[in-house]
């Protein structure tokens, strides 16, 4: 796997073994950047069940000004603290590694906060069950999210679109077995406004 574009473009990137995790396709990755363009320059951004790391170490090769990576599993945390190393992103304040489930990580991620790009890749099982939206809804409780955050997720094509509570759907594209759904929080709250 490589990184697609920016300063880091064409770098390889260790993945994680094993079939718990999925790694987000470069072709998926590519659309999903360029959707973003250059809006991902000096963002503050939060990798929720990170793998590989793949989609922060994409925005911060493509300006991001820091990546917090969240994974429960130390194996893949290990990965991505690896990669972090081999492309020279070891400076605490640009990117950050936090070893735990993302429903246990809010107290950390306080420290980081508030996050305005939140990548949201799970294990499609937490889709499925709806623990992956409930702890993003838990976020926004918490403060962790900007008022303006955008947040994308990424659920299985055989899914419906996944519906956040005070979030406002932007933009939904599918490629092959994945669904990319663009979220922005400003539109959420906007439009509960109005419902009232």
């Amino acid at each position: 796997m490589r990184i697609v574009a920016g300063v880091l473009r064409g770098r390889r990137l260790r993945v994680p073994t094993g079939k718990t995790t999925r790694p987000t396709t470069e072709r998926v990755r590519e659309a999903l950047f360029d959707m973003l363009g250059s809006s991902i320059q000096q963002r503050n951004v939060l990798d929720l069940y990170a793998g590989s790391g793949a989609l922060g170490i994409e925005a911060l090769s493509r300006g991001a000004r820091r990546t917090v990576f969240v994974e429960a599993a130390p194996s893949a945390a290990q990965i991505i603290r690896a990669n972090l190393v081999n492309l020279a992103l070891t400076d605490p304040s640009v990117a950050q590694v936090v070893v735990r489930a993302v429903e246990r990580s809010f107290s950390v991620l306080r420290a980081f906060s508030p996050f305005d790009l939140c990548f949201v890749d799970p294990p499609f099982s937490a889709v499925r069950d709806r623990s992956a939206l409930r702890a993003v809804e838990a976020m926004v409780e918490e403060g962790i999210l900007s008022p303006h955050a955008e947040l994308i997720f990424e659920s299985p094509s055989d899914q419906p679109v996944p519906s956040l509570q005070g979030f406002g759907l932007d933009d939904f594209r599918q490629y092959g077995d994945t669904h990319l759904a663009f979220f922005s929080l400003a539109n959420g709250k906007n439009k509960l406004q109005r419902e009232t």
